[in-house]
């Protein structure tokens, strides 16, 4: 009887719960009647109708004590349900509930605890995911940064003088059409100036190379600290240098170079062999920012320079010759370049 009520269903216990509930109260009060109408059944059953009440109360008794240690295992059940599923929605997967009873919740609990195992076990490889994705990330973010620093150590072999440690002409041409497109886009004033060593094969046939290349590595470091933090400073080949002046006009520009040829006429170089002294011829070329087409003005700017330069040679050398590309005076030089194209065609 006992494991009828205590594993059967819970609508099937509750059911014959209160159905005995009803009968035996219903029968033991039929009892009462009856012995009440009867007197003579009374006297004669006295002893039997106190037993029939007490044995109605005491299973009354009973059925309620058993209906108490049911419903109590329910609800204990009930409780402990609800706190897996608190905690779960908290985050901590793998919670297990114990069933107090083998009622319908079996069941219930039985799918609880299959899905906290699968949630465990989706969260644990999750998570083995995510390490290995941070792996991944990590060592992609290293592989980035590897790349990153190659691309700049290219860069700089690319754009680099490997002697004198300044930008090469690469570099220079790259800039220089920069710097045009912004002047002309600002209608702001920019120079170049071309720098050149005199008797430079001198130096070479009388010290040496070596002598000679040191002398190249010094004198990047005087130009650089005589000029502007916003010049730039770039090996044009052999003994020849360019300084991009952005936004100069004609008149900062041939102060800039008269500064640097005085610097490097008082200089004493330094090298292994002995002490040298020398001079350098310098030709600057200035743009005012006009509109004009970039790319002609880029060639128009390297060549009258050059040009200047080659003509402070001519001059005795030690010397600034200047020119600016929208004076009139440059129009005989803008000529010598057009010719020099041409002869370049034929």
């Amino acid at each position: 009887m006992l494991e009828f009520f205590w594993r059967g269903r819970l609508g099937n216990v509750l059911g014959a719960l209160f159905l005995i509930l009803a009968i035996l109260p219903g029968g033991t009060t039929l009892l009462v009647f009856y012995q009440y109408i009867n007197p003579e059944a009374l006297r004669e059953n006295g002893q039997g109708l106190f037993i029939s009440i007490m044995a109605g109360a005491a299973t009354i008794l009973l059925l309620f004590i058993l209906f108490f240690l049911l419903v109590r295992n329910l609800t204990r059940t009930l409780e402990d349900l609800l706190n897996g599923i608190e905690q779960v929605g908290q985050g901590k997967a793998g919670v297990t509930v114990y069933s107090h009873s083998c009622l319908e919740l079996d069941n219930l609990i039985k799918s609880f605890n299959t899905m906290s195992f699968c949630l465990s076990n989706t969260s644990q490889h999750m998570e083995r995911a995510i390490t290995r994705w941070e792996e991944q990330s990590r060592k992609d973010s290293q592989a980035h940064n590897e790349l990153l620093k190659n691309n700049i150590d290219l860069r700089k072999l690319v754009m680099q003088d490997y002697l004198t440690g300044v930008f090469n002409r690469r570099y220079l041409i790259q800039q220089l059409r920069q710097q045009v497109e912004l002047a002309i886009r600002y209608k702001q004033p920019m120079a170049v100036l071309f720098v050149d060593i005199d008797h430079f094969k001198k130096i070479n046939d009388t010290y040496g190379h070596q002598a000679g290349d040191e002398v190249l590595k010094e004198l990047v470091h005087v130009m650089k600290s005589t000029i502007r933090s916003t010049d730039i400073l770039t090996r044009y080949g052999g003994e020849e240098f360019i300084v991009l002046a952005p936004q100069t006009d004609h008149a900062s520009a041939t102060l800039l170079a008269e500064r640097i040829r005085q610097v490097i006429a008082n200089k004493h170089f330094h090298t292994s062999k002995e002490n040298i002294r020398f001079t350098v011829s310098l030709g600057v070329s200035s743009f005012k920012g006009k509109n004009q087409e970039s790319g002609k003005i880029v060639e128009k700017l390297l060549f009258l320079a050059d040009y200047r330069c080659h003509e402070a040679k001519i001059r005795g050398r030690n010397q600034v010759v200047t020119i600016n590309l929208e004076d009139e005076d440059s129009m005989l030089a803008t000529h010598n370049w057009q010719k020099r194209q041409n002869d370049d065609i034929l």
